[in-house]
């Protein structure tokens, strides 16, 4: 009877295990909005670099960053970055850059010093994360600096939101990725007004 029950007790233990959700990876990206080029400003700035993007400790880990009030998150298990943040995060805004900037060449870091770009755009993150159905939050501050010589042009802060248009976590890291468009925006107009 004991070996009876015990079998009973392994077999429901291991199919609650089976029938646990699966691990979802996301990943930021490039969102398609109506973007209008701004070919003027990318004939007078050939080239552009992006980063170092800094993040802090809270949000350098795999899981999404999930805002449950003022004073608490979440860090998921379930749901997780595709790759490390700080590479979605720089991949995106380049991205974000280099559709708002279409004859410029922007790179990523690092680069060759052969390759040293006439501006490098440095972001300092402080806050990004998202309440589903309700808000996500990207906040910080930026600079930027003639590349070769790390001469700084401009600084400013961010502080930045979007509204999440439901629970689904994919519909947060959507919103997400509009905040980086945002801040692609904001670094544009900055350039632009740069002699």
């Amino acid at each position: 009877m004991k070996l009876l029950m015990t079998s009973w007790l392994v077999l429901l233990f291991l199919s609650a295990c089976s029938a646990s959700k699966p691990t979802l990876f996301h990943t930021l990206g490039s969102v398609n909005a109506a973007i209008q080029p701004d070919l003027a400003l990318s004939k007078r700035i050939p080239s552009l670099g992006v980063g170092p993007i800094k993040l802090p400790s809270l949000l350098d880990r795999e899981g999404l960053v999930l805002r449950r009030s003022d004073f608490t998150l979440n860090i998921s298990d379930k749901h997780q970055w595709g790759g490390q943040l700080k590479d979605e995060f720089t991949i995106a805004l380049t991205q974000h850059l280099q559709r708002r900037l279409p004859k410029t060449h922007i790179r990523a870091i690092p680069w060759e010093l052969e390759q040293t770009p006439l501006y490098q755009v440095v972001v300092n993150v402080s806050r990004f994360d998202a309440m589903p159905a309700k808000v996500a939050s990207l906040q910080g501050d930026w600079r930027i600096e003639q590349a070769k010589d790390g001469k700084i042009v401009s600084t400013g802060l961010f502080d930045l939101e979007r509204p999440v248009k439901g629970e689904a976590i994919s519909l947060m890291v959507q919103a997400q990725s509009l905040l980086l468009s945002d801040l692609a925006d904001q670094l544009i107009a900055q350039l632009a007004s740069i002699p």
